[in-house]
């Protein structure tokens, strides 16, 4: 009996090894390509990241930017040996990118990161506390998907050790964190696709590396879009010519979309990240930080749209929630996803959830 087992046994751990060795050649792969090809920058950090961060911080614009991780290259430009810290630091998604210098004087910069969520505020914030230079003021721009559990956003994973030492900082549980390291990124067989399609831009960009890039005090409207001297973003002209009729086309679309950007399945209201946020407000407030919110509206026919459909309408409840945080700790709040509220048009967005610089001028 125990002979006939052991033989069973045997085969089995033999059958194991013949797969192991048959999948071990590609899994090596896609480790090797993942890490030596790296598109976003993850693994083989260039002197890419700190080539932008000196010109910025020489009061410079960089245009021609391309395939990097912007949660690396913001984690960059806050290590980056500063004279002193910020008066203002703003930290939001793509839709609060273009606040900086041109409504708020002075020592101001500006974080945002696409697609923010609040695993962003904790890891970007972290590395200010953990450089001893925290900002005098944080402006903190709160999409309504910072409250749902299925915004779907993933790539704040890039910093998650950040993120992860902001938790314990804070006392807070946090996600798993298996499932969300950089490491995992290593064996992703959707990060080997990105790699192999864009072998050939990745492998110009290793060899010419930051050449490509164009650090100039002008901010005249070109080809691709910019990072400017304050972090906030100057658009390219693919963005900058598009007609107001596109545009509302445009808007359209998005709100129609079955699932609209970031609000999947958004039902109800994750109250454990508002527990966070109110938890990150206290430790600002304890490290002599003030604290401002701001809620980046959407275009008006997209907005129309979103608040009439039973699956998105929770925006409605997002906005509320944050204004009651902001009501009960005595912070200012500026914005509203309601356009309408600033009287803004179509012509002061570009497409249907991100305000122009002139919709940010109205608003502050």
């Amino acid at each position: 009996m125990k002979t006939s087992l052991y033989i069973s046994n045997f085969r089995d751990l033999r059958k194991i090894l013949l797969k192991l060795m048959i999948f071990s050649p590609l899994l090596l792969l896609v480790i090797a390509v993942n890490y030596f090809v790296d598109i976003a920058n993850i693994y083989s950090k260039s002197d890419y990241y700190d080539f932008i961060a000196k010109s910025i911080y020489s009061n410079k614009n960089v245009y021609g930017i391309t395939n990097l991780d912007e949660r690396i290259l913001q984690k960059t430009l806050i290590n980056f040996p500063q004279k002193k810290s910020k008066d203002l630091v703003i930290i939001g998604s793509s839709r609060s990118m273009q606040i900086g210098n041109n409504v708020f004087p002075g020592n101001v910069f500006n974080h945002s990161v696409s697609g923010a969520s609040i695993e962003d505020y904790l890891a970007l914030i972290y590395n200010y506390y953990k450089a001893g230079r925290l900002p005098t003021h944080l402006l903190l721009g709160l999409d309504p998907w910072v409250l749902n559990k299925n915004n779907d956003q993933s790539r704040w994973q890039s910093i998650a050790s950040d993120y992860f030492r902001m938790t314990e900082v804070l006392n807070i549980p946090h996600k798993n964190k298996i499932s969300s390291t950089k490491q995992l990124n290593l064996i992703s067989f959707t990060y080997f696709q990105k790699n192999i399609n864009n072998f050939t831009k990745v492998l110009k960009r290793k060899v010419i590396d930051h050449h490509q890039l164009v650090a100039t005090k002008d901010q005249t409207i070109k080809e691709s879009s910019a990072i400017l001297s304050d972090g906030r973003r100057l658009h390219g002209k693919d963005v900058h010519d598009l007609t107001a009729e596109s545009v509302k086309k445009s808007a359209i679309s998005f709100a129609q979309n079955e699932i609209v950007y970031s609000l999947r399945d958004f039902a109800e209201l994750f109250t454990p990240n508002i527990k966070i946020i109110e938890k990150l407000i206290l430790f600002l407030k304890k490290n002599h930080v003030s604290i401002s919110f701001f809620l980046p509206p959407y275009h008006p026919e997209a907005y129309r749209r979103l608040i009439k459909r039973e699956n998105t309408k929770i925006i409605i409840n997002s906005e509320d929630a944050f204004r009651k945080i902001a009501s009960k700790y005595n912070i200012s709040i500026v914005g509203s996803y309601n356009p309408f509220t600033y009287n803004l048009k179509e012509s002061h967005f570009s497409d249907g959830m991100h305000p122009k610089e002139e919709a940010i001028e109205i608003i502050f």
